[in-house]
């Protein structure tokens, strides 16, 4: 019985680890190659959305603007998330898309940023 809790344990550990080292490696958002300079001029209560670290931006597929502080967004992996933050803004996107600063979450989700939704879609 101890024998089978130790590795029970030593499973749950390389798991938990391996999940962190995931959320900590570099992640590059689909997309982001094409707006890269764009990117790097975009700031949020004075810091970068994008750090070219851990998290990144990119363009969406399809959003659905959330009035009361964020946005439902439809990402490379094909699935609906809400990107739920106070650092969204109406701006002129260099491709009339909407665009998220994001990273990925240990949950398998995402961790949102900065929201750019294209001006005059309010």
């Amino acid at each position: 019985m101890f024998r089978g809790l130790v590795q029970a344990l030593t499973i749950l550990v390389v798991m938990v680890t391996h999940s962190i080292v995931l959320a900590q490696q570099s992640y590059v958002a689909p997309g982001h190659d094409r707006n890269h300079h764009w990117y790097q001029t975009l700031q949020a209560n004075g810091l970068s959305c994008c750090d070219e670290k851990r998290r990144d931006c990119g363009p969406v597929d399809d959003y659905k603007d959330i009035l009361s502080g964020g946005a439902e967004v439809l990402l490379e992996d094909n699935k609906w998330y809400f990107a739920k933050t106070d650092n969204k803004f109406y701006v002129d996107t260099p491709d009339g898309k909407a665009h998220v600063c994001r990273r990925p979450a240990t949950n398998g989700g995402f961790t949102f940023y900065c929201i750019f939704l294209p001006k005059g879609y309010t």
